[in-house]
Parts: structure tokens; sequence; C-alpha cells
């Protein structure tokens, strides 16, 4: 028969080896988690990136866009001040 204090150190060592079994658990779970925040932010740098390239590329575009207006602008300009010389000249002739 097991006294009392052999008891309570069996019990104590069982419940030790719990708590170390529990630790291993927790810091497996950690580490899948860090690796999961890893890939996270590997994939948010990608996205930051594709954003950037996107913005880019955005701004690029509404500066040809801008030039085009512009030269559609000017192209429209030229063609009414050379209808109105038409038919200024028509008025003269007609």
């Amino acid at each position: 028969m097991i006294d009392n204090s052999t008891q309570a150190a069996v019990d104590f060592a069982k419940y030790i080896r719990n708590l170390n079994a529990e630790l291993e658990d927790l810091e497996i779970e950690l580490d899948r988690k860090r690796e999961y925040e890893t890939k996270l932010n590997g994939d948010v740098a990608e996205g930051a990136a594709a954003l950037k390239n996107a913005q880019d590329e955005l701004a690029e575009a509404e500066k040809t866009l801008a030039a085009e207006i512009k030269r559609c602008d000017d192209l429209e300009a030229f063609n009414l001040k050379r209808i109105k010389e038409i038919e200024e000249e028509l008025v003269i002739i007609g």
C-alpha cells in the first residue's frame, strides 16, 4: 500500500506530465498560427504590390486619357474654326 505522501507525489507527477503535454500541444498550435500569420503577411504584401501596380497603371491610363481628350478638344476647335472659315467663304462666294 502507498502512503499518502507517495500518492500525492505520484498524483503531482501525473499533473506535471499532463501540463507538459498540454504545453507541447499549445506550442505546436502556436507554431501553426505563426506559420499561417507569416503566409498571410506574404499574401498581404503581394496584394499591396498588386494594388500599387494597378494604381500606377490607372494613373498612366488617366494621363493617356487626359492627353487624348485634349487632342480631341483641339481637333474639335480646329474643325469648328475651319467650318466657320468655310461658311464665311461660302457667304462671300454666294
